[in-house]
């Protein structure tokens, strides 16, 4: 595992890095879980305000960091809560969400090399897909007796298996605990601390730990 620290290198190291990313450019797939892109939070905040809902938010999250819920029974329980918003609301929620500009740069930059999985389900996200000019996967809805409920998981490590077909390097980037399957099926792993620690247990099968934006997508660049 290497930690990333690209204030402490110098500039012609880092040019000369940059040009050996772009020589070997389009040979990567690059498979970036959801959360590594969005402040989360922003999404919290709103619907937070529109709901009433911050207490039974927070204590979500919480559960969800301290293990207590798996991905599973938190994505369930999250849409629960917003089962009684319409989809319009939610798409047009996540379409707006505030993005790590390093990222969203380097997304549109490489967009075909690109591949967006969440546990979000595919309809709320899906315009973020195309706002990226990437790909874009999420967990599968269905409309039942005048709402939404999940009617299949993304699985995550079957996604980045598929990929495998391509002959290319897959960099998988992560940040919790839920994206280990994912790091197992890739031949990179990229843990991503942007407003947590990563989980310790993707820090430790991870090939690279980074913390900012600016560093992932310089790491990017060379892989």
């Amino acid at each position: 595992m290497e930690i990333w620290d690209w204030t402490n290198i110098l500039k012609p190291v880092c040019d000369s890095m940059l040009s050996k990313g772009d020589a070997i450019m389009g040979k990567s797939i690059f498979v970036f879980d959801f959360n590594c892109l969005a402040k989360v939070p922003a999404i919290d905040a709103i619907l937070a305000e529109d709901l009433d809902i911050s207490e039974e938010l927070s204590r979500l999250n919480v559960l969800a960091l301290e293990g207590h819920l798996t991905p599973t029974e938190f994505l369930k329980m999250r849409l629960a809560m917003l089962r009684s918003l319409p989809l319009n609301y939610i798409k047009a929620l996540f379409a707006k969400l505030p993005l790590e500009p390093s990222i969203f740069a380097f997304i549109r930059k490489r967009s075909d090399d690109c591949l967006i999985l969440s546990l979000y389900p595919g309809p709320w996200i899906e315009s973020l897909g195309s706002f990226l000019g990437c790909r874009i996967r999420g967990s599968a809805l269905k409309h039942q007796a005048g709402q939404y409920i999940l009617s299949d998981i993304l699985d995550r490590a079957a996604a980045v298996r598929e990929l495998g077909t391509s002959g290319r390097r897959l960099v998988a980037v992560g940040s919790s605990e839920s994206d280990l399957p994912m790091f197992e099926e890739a031949d990179v792993g990229v843990a991503v601390g942007l407003l947590n620690e990563p989980a310790p247990t993707l820090i430790q099968i991870a090939d690279y730990v980074v913390y900012t934006g600016e560093t992932l997508c310089r790491l990017l660049n060379t892989l």
